[in-house]
């Protein structure tokens, strides 16, 4: 699992990565907000 994480980070680039992860958390804070 390691080393297919690894592989997909380097595909994606870390700015994607960023942009991505970032993405995520604040659909996450929106869904709380909504709770």
């Amino acid at each position: 699992v390691m080393i297919k994480r690894a592989q997909g980070r380097k595909r994606f680039g870390r700015k994607n990565f960023k942009q991505r992860y970032f993405r995520l958390t604040t659909e996450d804070l929106t869904y709380s907000k909504t709770k």
